[in-house]
C-alpha cells in the first residue's frame, strides 16, 4: 500500500487525468480507498436518507390524500427495505463499482416510486409535490457522492423518470411542464459540474501511505 505516492498521482494529473481515471495500478488502489470510505459512511447516510425520505409521509398525507395508501407502501415497504439491503450489501462486498450501481439505483427508485403513485392522484397540489424530488437529486450527488460517470448516469435516469411521471399525471399544461423540465435540467447541470470538480479534487488529494 506504500507503492503509490502523491507525487505519482500529481504527475499523472499533470500529464492528463483523462476521463477522471488513473493508470491501472493507481486506479485499483484508488478504488479500494474510495470503497473503504464509502462503506464507512454508508450506514450514516443511509439512516439520514431513510429518515428524510420517510419524513415526507406527512406531506403525502396532506397533499396527496387520495393515494396516501400507495405512497405509504412505496416509502415504508419498498424504498426503506431496499436502502437497508443496499447498506448491508456494500458492507458485505466493499467494491467501488457496486457502491456506484447501488447509489444510482437508490436515487432512481427514490425519484420514481412516489411520482409513479402520484400519477393516479387528482390532487391540486401535484406541482408542489413534484418539487420535492429536487431533494433526491441533491442527496444523490452531495451525500451519496458516487464517482462522476455514475453521477451522470444517475442524473440522466432521474430526469427521465421524473419527466415521464410528471407527464403521466396529466396535471400540467405545456408551459408548466416545460418549466419543470428546465428546472430539473438546470439543477442536473449544476450538480454534474460540481461532481466533476469534486472528483478531480478527490483525485488530486488521493495518496496512499
Amino acid at each position: 500500500m506504500g507503492v503509490v505516492t502523491l507525487d505519482q498521482v500529481e504527475g499523472q494529473i499533470a500529464r492528463g487525468f483523462r476521463y477522471l481515471h488513473f493508470s491501472p495500478e493507481i486506479e485499483e488502489l484508488f478504488r479500494k480507498d474510495y470503497a473503504a470510505e464509502r462503506v464507512r459512511l454508508a450506514a450514516i447516510w443511509g439512516v439520514i436518507g431513510i429518515f428524510i425520505y420517510d419524513l415526507v409521509y406527512f406531506g403525502d398525507h396532506t397533499m396527496l390524500p387520495d393515494v396516501f395508501t400507495g405512497l405509504f407502501t412505496v416509502r415504508f415497504l419498498v424504498f426503506t427495505p431496499f436502502v437497508i439491503a443496499c447498506i448491508l450489501a456494500v458492507r458485505r462486498w466493499p467494491d467501488a463499482r457496486l457502491y456506484d450501481v447501488l447509489a444510482v439505483a437508490i436515487a432512481v427508485l427514490g425519484v420514481t416510486l412516489p411520482m409513479a403513485v402520484a400519477t393516479q392522484s387528482a390532487s391540486p397540489y401535484l406541482f408542489v409535490y413534484q418539487n420535492g424530488n429536487s431533494a433526491a437529486f441533491l442527496f444523490f450527488v452531495i451525500a451519496l457522492r458516487p464517482r462522476f460517470f455514475a453521477v451522470l448516469s444517475g442524473l440522466a435516469l432521474m430526469c427521465a423518470s421524473h419527466f415521464t411521471t410528471t407527464h403521466l399525471t396529466g396535471a400540467f399544461d405545456d408551459v408548466t411542464y416545460s418549466g419543470i423540465i428546465t428546472f430539473y435540467l438546470t439543477l442536473s447541470i449544476f450538480l454534474a459540474v460540481s461532481a466533476y470538480f469534486w472528483n478531480r479534487r478527490t483525485g488530486r488529494i488521493f495518496s496512499i501511505s
